[in-house]
C-alpha cells in the first residue's frame, strides 16, 4: 500500500491521535483474559479489530500469529514454502531445512543437513544442543566432542556474510548436490553432518538447535554505527524502519523519529537495575524470534509491551517510549477551559485487573517458557490477567514489567479535560498537572492518552492517572534464579511395559496415604518416612540428640531408629517423648469406612519403655474416645530369623465417624546413659469381623524402598523425587552402581531420577530466595548439584549413551548421589513449616473461673510464619454463674499472644461481658462480633507479619470477674486464630 493511502486508511479508524499504552490493549494477552484501560489502547485495539474484520470479509485469515512464549520451543522443520526468521539479541533458535543428503562412503553411511535459522547476517553461534544436550564443537575442525553423539558428528555455523562461501566439507562430500555456488549469502544456517554408527542410530537423529546472538546491523544513534544490540528501544525502530517484504513494519524513514528522541530512549533501556543477589541487568533488552509474514500491527504491539513501553503516532512519526517515569512538562489551568470536566475514579469492571500472571523464557531452562512471580493486589474480587511475554529472558525483568502493569491497571482515574487552543501545545504521551482544587485532581499527575479536536476549535485531552510509583523498584521483588543447571530429557516414554501389557491398561499407585486393599498395610511407607522420620527424642530441658547407623541390615524391612542420651529415669525426668519431627505431629493414614482393624510394629527397646497409641478423628477434626495403646517393655531386641523377631500390637473395630488415624510414639528412658528406639515394619490394616489372627506384613505400593532411617538417611526420607522418597531412590541407584558398571540398559532410569532430583532442587532453590531463609542450605544444595553435574559429564562413555556401557567407580557413585540428596532433602527441611502447621486452630478446652485477678481459662498453640500475611480471631463466650451472686460479679476477657524470642502482646482491649449467664448454640456466644485483624496490635508490638521463620506462638485467653461470690463456668463456647 502506498504512503498516502497508508494514511487515509489509518484515519479512517482512528480520527485521533492516541496512544497505545503497552501491555494494555486487549490484542497483547492470551485469550480469556480481562483487558483493562482500554481507554489508553484504542489504536491498537481498534487497528487490529479493523483488520480482522477486513481479513475476514475478503475471506483472508492471518497465517502466522504475532511471537509467543506459547511458541518457543526451537526446533528443525520442513515446508515446502516456509516464512524466514528475524532473530534479535540472544536466543537458542532451530530453524528451515533447506537441504538434506545421504551418501555412503566406504561401509560408512552419512547424513547432511543445511538448516536455515535467520533470513539475515547474525553475530554468531554460542552454544551447541543435540536433543537437549549440551555439546562442545571443535571450532576448527567443527567435530562434536561430548554427549553421546561425539565423533560422529559434525557442526558448523554460517553468520549469513554478505562474503559467504559454501562448505568446503559439503562441497566434496556432497558429490554435487552442494556446490561451490551453494554460499546462502545473508541468509545464517548452520551445517550438520552425521556418521550412522551403531550409538548414533540407537540414539535416534536429534533435534539440532544452537544459541545464537542474532541480527547485527541494528543502527545505534548515540554512536552513528551499526552492529549487534538488544537494547529494546534500537531492537524496536530497526524492526519498524525494516521493509515488509523483509518481515518488518515497513515504516518510511520520514516515519522515524530522529536520533536524538531514539537515543534517549535507548539510554533509559541501559540503565542498570539491582538485583537482590547483587549485580545488575539493563532496564529493558528484547531477545526473539519474528517470523516474517506476522501481522505487523501485532508484532509491535508485542515488542512494546515487552519492554512495558507506550505508543503514539504524533505528527506522522511513530514514538515509542520504554516503561519510566517522565516528571510533568505542563500545567493545565481552568482558565484554559471551553467546556465542563468529566472525571471517572473507577474503570469499568472489565477494564480492571487485581493480579497479573504470564511467562516468559527461561534461558536455564533451555530455552522454554516460564511462570514469572505473580503479582496482585489483595482483593475480594480477582480480576486476573496473563501476560505473555516472548522478547524477555530474565525473571526478574518479566516480573518488573508485571508489577508496572498492575500498577498501571491500579492507576484508575481518568479525566476529560476540554482545552481552548491553548492544548495545541500539548500532545500525546506528555506528563501533565491540573491546577484546579476540584475532585483533588491537584494531588495527581496524568499522562495524555489521547488529544482530539473539536467542531468549535478546542480540543479534548484523555488523561489517565499516572505515578513514578508505578516504576519503582524494590530489588528484593527481583527473584534470582538458581544456577545453571543442564536438565537431562528423557527419552520418549513407551507405550507398553516390557511384558506386553499395555500401560493404559494399568492403574496407577494412589498418592499420598493408600487406603487399604485386600488386607494390604494402609501406611503408605514413604509417606511415613518423609512426615514422621524419627529425627530423635524430643527432651526438654537439656536432652542432647544423637543419630548413629544401626548394626543389622534392614534394606527392604521399612526401620525407623533413633537414639538418646539420658540424665535420669522417667520418674524423675518425665519429659521425654518420641518427637516424630515434633511432639504434636505423628504418623497420619486414611481408614476404610467401617471395619475391624490390625495395628502392629516389631519393636526393639534399650535403655527405654515404649507406647505406641493409635487415636482416630471425625471429619470436623475432633478425637473420638476409642483408642488402642501398645506398650513394649525395656531389652526387647531383634534376635535370630527376622520372621520370629517379637511383635506387638492389637485389634480395634473402628469407632463411628473416624475418617483418619494417627499412630503417636513415646519413649520413657529406664536411667542415666544412651538409649535407643527402633520401629521396624509398623502397620495398621484392615482384618475381618471378629479375627483374632495376626496378619502377614504387605507392604503398600512402594515395595522396595529399602528404608534404614539412620543419621543422615532421615533427611532423605524427606525428599520427595517424583511421588518416591530419596531414600527409595537411593536404594536403586547404589544397587545400579554396585557392580561398577552403568549398564546401557540401567540408564534410563538413571535419567528419571536425575531429572526428579534437578526438578525437586529447582523448585526448593526458588522457594528459598522467595522467602530469603535457608541460605546455608540452600548454598551447600548448589554446591551438591554442581558435584553432581560435574561428576557425570566426566563419566565416559556418557551416562545418558544409552548405546554402551559406563564404567564407574561404586564408591564415588554412591558417595555423589547420597550427597546430592541429602542436601537437597536438608533444604526443603530448611523450607517446611513444621509438620502439624495450621491454617486454623481452636481451643476445645475451658476453665472455669472465680477470681477478680486475671488468669488464663483456655489456651491455642498455633505455627505462624513465612505464609503468615494476617492473623484472624473470633471468640464466642457462652457462660453460667454457677452459685448466685451479686449484679456486680461482671465476667471480663482479653486475649494475648506469646511470640518466641519477641514477648506478649496484647491482642484486645478488655471485654465486658454480661450479668447474667449467657447461652447459646456452640461457638456463637457473647463477643463473636469481636473477630477481627490482629495484624494492628502485633504491629504496635514491633511484630511485623510475615514472620522470617516459623514459630510456635500461643494465643492465650484471659478471664476474671469483678466480685462477688461463686464460679463463673465456660461451655459451648469458641476461641479460634486462623492464619492466612
Amino acid at each position: 500500500m502506498g504512503k498516502v493511502v497508508k494514511a487515509v486508511a489509518a484515519v479512517g479508524l482512528v480520527a485521533a491521535i492516541t496512544v497505545a499504552s503497552g501491555g494494555i490493549a486487549g490484542a497483547f494477552f492470551a485469550a480469556g483474559s480481562i483487558g483493562f484501560a482500554v481507554t489508553t489502547a484504542v489504536s491498537a485495539a481498534v487497528l487490529s479489530a479493523a483488520a480482522s474484520v477486513a481479513f475476514k470479509a475478503l475471506g483472508l485469515t492471518a497465517k502466522i500469529g504475532p511471537p509467543s512464549t506459547t511458541n518457543a520451543t526451537p526446533t528443525v522443520y520442513r515446508q515446502s514454502v516456509a516464512a524466514s526468521n528475524i532473530v534479535y539479541g540472544k536466543r537458542r533458535v532451530g530453524g528451515l531445512l533447506t537441504f538434506f543428503h545421504a551418501r555412503k562412503i566406504g561401509n560408512d553411511h552419512y547424513r547432511y543437513f543445511v538448516v536455515s535459522v535467520a533470513g539475515h547476517r547474525v553475530k554468531g553461534v554460542l552454544r551447541w544442543f543435540l536433543g537437549d544436550e549440551e555439546v562442545t564443537v571443535n571450532p576448527t575442525t567443527g567435530a562434536v566432542t561430548s554427549g553421546q553423539y561425539a565423533g560422529a558428528a559434525w557442526l558448523w555455523f554460517d553468520r549469513g556474510a554478505d562474503d559467504a562461501v559454501a562448505n568446503s566439507t559439503f562441497v566434496t562430500e556432497c558429490v554435487g548436490k552442494w556446490t561451490s555456488n551453494h554460499r546462502g549469502r545473508g541468509i545464517a544456517k548452520f551445517y550438520a553432518k552425521f556418521k550412522m554408527t551403531d550409538a548414533a542410530v540407537q540414539a535416534g537423529m536429534p533435534n539440532m538447535t544452537c544459541e545464537i546472538e542474532g541480527k547485527d546491523d541494528i543502527l545505534d544513534p548515540r554512536t552513528g554505527v551499526r552492529g549487534y544490540t538488544n537494547n529494546a528501544a534500537l531492537v524496536f525502530y530497526d524492526w519498524m524502519a525494516l521493509p515488509r517484504e523483509e518481515g518488518g513494519f515497513g515504516a518510511y524513514p520520514d516515519e522515524i523519529p530522529d536520533g536524538s528522541w531514539i537515543a534517549a530512549q535507548a539510554n533509559i533501556c541501559d540503565e542498570q537495575v539491582p538485583l537482590i543477589q547483587g549485580g545488575t541487568e539493563a532496564r529493558y533488552t528484547l531477545n526473539g524470534v519474528i517470523v516474517t509474514g506476522a501481522n505487523p500491527a501485532s508484532v509491535r504491539d508485542t515488542l512494546i509491551v515487552n519492554c512495558a513501553g507506550t505508543f503514539a503516532t504524533i505528527g506522522g512519526q511513530f514514538m515509542m517510549r520504554p516503561g519510566y517515569w517522565v516528571p510533568p512538562s505542563a500545567t493545565l489551568v481552568e482558565d484554559d477551559l471551553v467546556g465542563p470536566i468529566r472525571v471517572s475514579a473507577f474503570t469499568a469492571g472489565n477494564e480492571i485487573a487485581t493480579e497479573i500472571v504470564g511467562t516468559y523464557i527461561e534461558p536455564t531452562a533451555l530455552y522454554q517458557s516460564a511462570d514469572f512471580k505473580s503479582q496482585a493486589q489483595p482483593s475480594a474480587d480477582i480480576r486476573q490477567m496473563d501476560l505473555d511475554l516472548a522478547f524477555v529472558t530474565s525473571r526478574s525483568r518479566a516480573t518488573r514489567i508485571g508489577r508496572i502493569m498492575l500498577r498501571r491497571a491500579l492507576a484508575e482515574k481518568t479525566v476529560a479535560w476540554p482545552m481552548n487552543v491553548v492544548g495545541l501545545k500539548v500532545q500525546a504521551m506528555d506528563t501533565v498537572q491540573l491546577a484546579t482544587a476540584r475532585y483533588g485532581l491537584s494531588n495527581y499527575t496524568f499522562t495524555v492518552t489521547s488529544w482530539k479536536p473539536t467542531p468549535d476549535f478546542g480540543f479534548v485531552l484523555a488523561l489517565r492517572e499516572e505515578s513514578p510509583e508505578i516504576y519503582d523498584w524494590d530489588p528484593s521483588e527481583a527473584p534470582a534464579l538458581p544456577p545453571h543447571v543442564p536438565i537431562a530429557r528423557t527419552e520418549p516414554m513407551p507405550n507398553i511395559y516390557p511384558d506386553g501389557t499395555p500401560i493404559g491398561e494399568l492403574r496407577p499407585a494412589e498418592s499420598g496415604a493408600t487406603k487399604a486393599v485386600n488386607g494390604t498395610n494402609l501406611i503408605k511407607m514413604s509417606l511415613f518416612e518423609r512426615i514422621s522420620g524419627f529425627w530423635g527424642i524430643g527432651y526438654n530441658p537439656g536432652g542432647i540428640v544423637t543419630g548413629a547407623p544401626f548394626a543389622h541390615d534392614f534394606k527392604g524391612k521399612r526401620l525407623f531408629s533413633f537414639t538418646f542420651n539420658s540424665p535420669g529415669s522417667f520418674a524423675s525426668n518425665n519429659n521425654y517423648v518420641a518427637s516424630i519431627i515434633h511432639p504434636t505431629t505423628t504418623l497420619r493414614f486414611e481408614v476404610p469406612l467401617s471395619g475391624r482393624l490390625f495395628f502392629g510394629f516389631r519393636p526393639q527397646t534399650g535403655g527405654a519403655t515404649m507406647s505406641a497409641v493409635l487415636r482416630f478423628y471425625g471429619a470436623s477434626g475432633a478425637p473420638l474416645p476409642t483408642q488402642l495403646e501398645v506398650t513394649v517393655p525395656n531389652g526387647v531386641d531383634f534376635v535370630g530369623d527376622p520372621a520370629n523377631w517379637p511383635r506387638y500390637g492389637g485389634f480395634i473395630d473402628l469407632p463411628s465417624g473416624a475418617v483418619r488415624g494417627e499412630v503417636e510414639w513415646y519413649a520413657y528412658p529406664v536411667g542415666a546413659g544412651s538409649g535407643l528406639i527402633t520401629i521396624c515394619e509398623p502397620m495398621v490394616c484392615p482384618v475381618s469381623a471378629g479375627t483374632t489372627e495376626w496378619p502377614i506384613f504387605v507392604p503398600g505400593p512402594n515395595a522396595t524402598d529399602g528404608a534404614d532411617v539412620t543419621g543422615e538417611n532421615t533427611a532423605l526420607n524427606s525428599l520427595n523425587l517424583g511421588g518416591r522418597t530419596a531414600a527409595e531412590v537411593n536404594y536403586e541407584l547404589n544397587a545400579i552402581g554396585s557392580n561398577g558398571v552403568l549398564d546401557k540398559g540401567e540408564k534410563r532410569a538413571v535419567k528419571d531420577r536425575y531429572n526428579d532430583t534437578i526438578a525437586a532442587y529447582i523448585a526448593a532453590y526458588n522457594r528459598s530466595l522467595e522467602l530469603n531463609v535457608a541460605g546455608a542450605e540452600r548454598d551447600q544444595a548448589a554446591i551438591a548439584i554442581s558435584a553432581l553435574n560435574f561428576y557425570l559429564g566426566g563419566l565416559s562413555p556418557g551416562w545418558q549413551d544409552t548405546g554402551q556401557d559406563t564404567p564407574l567407580d561404586p564408591n564415588d557413585w554412591n558417595s555423589i548421589w547420597d550427597t546430592a540428596f541429602t542436601r537437597v532433602a536438608q533444604l526443603q527441611a530448611a523450607l517446611a513449616p513444621p509438620p502439624g502447621l495450621q491454617n486454623a486452630a481452636d481451643s476445645t478446652n475451658f476453665s472455669s473461673f472465680n477470681s477478680t485477678s486475671y488468669a488464663v481459662v483456655s489456651t491455642i498453640n498455633m505455627f505462624i510464619g513465612p505464609d503468615t500475611k494476617t492473623l484472624r480471631l473470633v471468640l464466642g463466650l457462652n457462660y453460667q454463674f454457677t452459685t448466685p451472686q451479686a449484679s456486680s460479679s461482671t465476667p471480663r476477657f482479653y486475649v494475648d499472644a506469646v511470640v518466641p524470642g519477641q514477648g506478649v502482646v496484647q491482642l484486645t482491649g478488655e471485654l465486658v461481658g454480661s450479668t447474667t449467664t449467657r447461652t447459646g448454640p456452640d461457638g456463637e456466644g457473647q463477643f463473636a462480633d469481636v473477630a477481627g485483624a490482629l495484624n494492628a496490635a502485633l504491629n504496635a508490638a514491633n511484630i511485623t507479619l510475615p514472620l522470617a521463620s516459623y514459630q510456635q506462638v500461643t494465643f492465650r485467653l484471659y478471664a476474671r470477674k469483678d466480685a462477688g461470690v461463686g464460679t463463673i463456668a465456660l461451655s459451648q463456647s469458641r476461641f479460634r486464630v486462623a492464619a492466612r
